[in-house]
């Protein structure tokens, strides 16, 4: 994976490692394996809802969802998924959480890593937390995690390169809740090459960055449609209904 680091998004060699890494979804047919399957709602914060109504009830949409957990609880895509017939991008780094997501038969394709905070691979430390997992740390930066507990090393990649790996330019809805580092993320991605309608992300814990991410947004063609306690709502500027 050394090889790797610093590679373009969209460089050959990259894009023939991701197709590897990413795991195909399972078919329509495959019974889900819950542990609520009489719920309706899964997300953390009860945003589905929101997303729903702001989509209009939108179905065989396409999402992609960073910070997937065990793709059941705090999920801001299962309902969307069992219920409207969407798919998408399921991306988790903690192999706890990842043991069970591949167990529940999601109906969209699961990438296990995490999203790099450059426009290239770059490794990072990662800490296992459940709902808290985050990355504290890259490579270039020395941390140094190979005895610790419940920390994991990692090879991240690009947003652009997973999109481009799916060859998916158009995202119906984007969840981004990676505890922190949601500008960084933002920051990478090609919103020229890629397009979204809407795009949800947690705020409380961006730090110094919180205030640059509406104006970010904005300049980029999406505008801020919605704030809760933990989450903003941007809107494609073009999204006509």
């Amino acid at each position: 994976m050394k090889n790797l680091r610093g590679l373009p998004f969209d460089d050959e060699r990259l894009l023939y490692y991701t197709m590897g890494l990413i795991i195909p979804p399972s078919d329509r047919n495959v019974p889900y394996v819950l542990k609520e399957m009489n719920k309706y709602d899964y997300s953390w914060d009860g945003i589905v809802p929101t997303v729903i109504q702001m989509l209009k009830n939108r179905t065989n949409g396409f999402f992609v969802e960073c910070g997937a957990l065990d793709g059941e609880v705090a999920s801001n895509t299962l309902t969307l998924e069992r219920f409207f017939n969407w798919t998408g991008l399921l991306v988790e780094a903690s192999p706890k959480e990842l043991k069970l997501l591949n167990s529940k038969n999601r109906k969209a394709w699961v990438a296990p890593t995490c999203m790099s905070l450059n426009t290239t691979p770059q490794m990072i430390t990662f800490h296992e937390d459940w709902v808290l997992g985050k990355v504290v740390g890259t490579k270039e930066t020395d941390v140094k995690s190979e005895t610790k507990s419940g920390y994991v090393d990692l090879l991240c990649l690009p947003f652009n390169t997973l999109m481009t790996s799916l060859n998916r330019t158009k995202i119906d809805f984007f969840s981004l809740d990676v505890e922190g580092f949601e500008f960084e993320i933002l920051k990478t991605i090609d919103f020229k090459k890629f397009e979204f309608d809407l795009i949800t992300l947690e705020h409380k814990h961006t730090g110094k960055n919180h205030d640059l991410i509406v104006p970010f947004m904005d300049r980029n063609g999406y505008s801020l449609n919605l704030t809760t306690a933990m989450d903003y709502f941007f809107f494609n500027k073009n999204l006509i209904f």
